[in-house]
């Protein structure tokens, strides 16, 4: 069983592993700029529109040098860019202002991308995963 730590870190190298093993296509770039200056908040439909690509060629690319469907990629996003921000007694003010509907929305996704409910990583996590993004 891996600590925290091994997990992420083992995402990482991961992720890294696909993006270099890949140079990304400028549309690739493009559409992860969007998501990633909308913090995640943005629908794939647009994403796609706004790269002149279909969803199903943004979906191919996704997972071809990502590994992740873009609908994967912006939650991944959302929880990072709240993560950032992350303190107990704000946690849910930034999840509201990250795009969730209500409380358990956000637990619910913070639980699929982390595996953990953010009150698990707020008591287990240092300083090392707070300054960090995941992916």
């Amino acid at each position: 069983s891996q600590t925290y730590e091994e997990l992420i870190q083992s995402c990482n190298t991961w992720m890294e592993e696909r993006i270099q093993l890949h140079s990304l296509p400028a549309r690739m770039i493009h559409a992860m700029n969007l998501i990633e200056q909308a913090k995640g908040n943005i629908s794939v439909d647009h994403v796609a529109s706004s790269c002149h690509i279909s969803m199903r060629q943004l979906r191919r690319d996704f997972s071809i040098y990502i590994g992740l469907s873009p609908k994967q990629y912006a939650n991944v996003t959302r929880i990072n860019c709240i993560i950032k921000e992350l303190s107990e007694d704000e946690w849910i003010t930034n999840a509201l202002a990250g795009g969730f509907f209500d409380q358990s929305h956000f637990n619910k996704m913070f639980k699929q991308v982390l595996g953990v409910s953010p009150t698990q990583y707020i008591h287990n996590v240092d300083d090392f995963y707070r300054e960090l993004y995941k992916f």
